[in-house]
């Protein structure tokens, strides 16, 4: 069973949790169609890829508490501890800055829920983003590392929020009646989030200043949740714009297969110009 995905820099290889006797990350090569376990041992959740590309950073409880490790994506090394804490947190990596010297990552308090940290490699010391007193989840830093996407329930339910990254200021509410899972265009002109069973989208200037669109629907999907959807990302999105979803073949069965959306923007305008 499929439970997060996250595509490499390079568009090649998809990194995935397996759930099965306990949850590992293996690497899904687009071109060759082969699997390859890149964890083997104790639960490994969430792996999403530095910047280049090389490594891959993880959710383990290899040694005891839940903390964040990364390891070379070709195997070549052991995984290295990033956050050498000893609380019980929850800690889910998330996104890293385009020059891949801060991760950002949530941690769970039973006092201020799911918030939102920052590490950066050189002081290892990390640092509360957002921390408040409802959920701040699946946060992800646009392509140029200026801005921050993540989902918040404090209207009462989830909706997407974007703020400057890594200062202060003005925030911007994404999503209109209800949205979670945001996630980047790799060209950061558009910002695309779940609502419901609809894909969303919404059209964005990401330069020194921000703006974004009323937000329009794309399609809809019956794309996999998962049991840990408050902090995995079931969809990841092409260079060229193609979606790459977990998808149940039932409703409420474990996913067996990852569906590929070819030529989406073509479909959308055929169904516009048909209207």
């Amino acid at each position: 069973m499929f439970e997060g995905l996250r595509l490499s820099p390079d568009g090649r290889r998809l990194a995935l949790t397996i759930e099965g006797a306990n949850a590992q990350t293996w690497i899904f090569d687009l071109e060759r169609s082969t699997f390859t376990p890149q964890t083997r041992r104790w639960n490994n959740l969430n792996a999403i890829w530095t910047p280049d590309g090389r490594r891959l950073t993880f959710t383990s409880e290899r040694d005891g508490p839940w903390n964040l490790y990364w390891q070379p994506a070709d195997g070549s090394g052991p995984p290295e501890k990033l956050t050498p804490w000893a609380n019980e947190h929850w800690k889910v990596a998330a996104s890293w800055s385009p020059d891949g010297k801060t991760l950002v990552y949530t941690e769970t308090s039973p006092t201020t829920r799911e918030d939102i940290w920052v590490l950066r490699l050189g002081g290892r010391q990390p640092q509360p983003l957002q921390q408040e007193s409802f959920d701040e989840a699946l946060p992800q830093l646009s392509p140029n590392g200026r801005w921050l996407a993540y989902a918040s329930d404090e209207s009462g339910r989830l909706e997407v929020y974007v703020r400057p990254f890594p200062g202060s200021g003005s925030r911007w509410p994404i999503s209109t009646d209800g949205g979670t899972l945001p996630m980047w265009a790799r060209n950061g002109r558009e910002l695309y989030y779940r609502n419901g069973n609809r894909m969303m989208a919404v059209t964005v200037t990401s330069d020194a200043t921000f703006s974004a669109t009323k937000p329009k629907a794309l399609f809809e999907t019956r794309a996999y949740l998962g049991a840990y959807s408050g902090s995995m990302v079931s969809y990841d999105v092409t260079p060229a714009g193609e979606f790459l979803m977990i998808e149940p073949d039932e409703a409420d069965v474990p996913p067996s297969q990852i569906n590929v959306v070819l030529n989406w923007m073509q479909e959308v305008r055929q169904r516009v110009a048909a209207r």
